[in-house]
């Protein structure tokens, strides 16, 4: 709605009298009111504007504030990913080096193990020499005893019979 004419220029409008015309007091008097209510209208219009611009001022700085948050979330969005990425590819090395420590120390005590067997087995391997050789060293030696026992009751034989003839009466 475009007012054409101004409070001021309503006031002073003036009209031709006329017979038959309109009370020019009331004229006058519903000029005022209209001059009066077009001035209300004029400055709530301006409030209006300067309301609107505030607004509009808001609006914007609301806007760009809301731009800037769903910059800040996609950006915290993407770096949250990129920290999942990361970490889940830490955990992947992380798990593999694991799997390769496990693997060498897995060898290692196979090797391990197996040098143990081996010195097992010939410990064994020594120690069934040694006890043959012991058993032959006994069977010598009792061989041995048994030919001393032999030898000792030959030599008594002989020597009892000598021994008596030879023991003072």
């Amino acid at each position: 709605m475009n007012i054409k004419w101004s409070p001021m220029e309503i006031q002073q409008m003036t009209f031709p009298v006329v017979k038959k015309g309109y009370d020019p007091e009331e004229v006058r008097a519903a000029l005022m009111a209209l001059a009066e209510q077009a001035e209300f209208l004029m400055r709530e219009r301006e409030e209006l504007k300067s309301q609107t611009a505030t607004l509009s001022d808001q609006v914007s700085e609301f806007l760009k504030r809301e731009t800037i948050l769903k910059e800040t979330l996609l950006t915290a969005q993407r770096m949250s990913k990129e920290l999942k990425e990361q970490a889940v590819r830490e955990a992947d090395l992380i798990l593999k080096e694991a799997d390769l420590k496990a693997e060498k120390l897995s060898q290692q005590a196979l090797q391990r193990l197996s040098q143990i067997e081996q010195s097992v087995k010939e410990l064994r391997l020594i120690r069934r020499r040694y006890l043959l050789d012991l058993e032959q060293t006994v069977t010598r030696f009792g061989a041995f005893l048994n030919e001393e026992k032999e030898r000792q009751k030959e030599a008594n034989v002989i020597l009892t019979p000598v021994m008596k003839t030879a023991e003072p009466r």
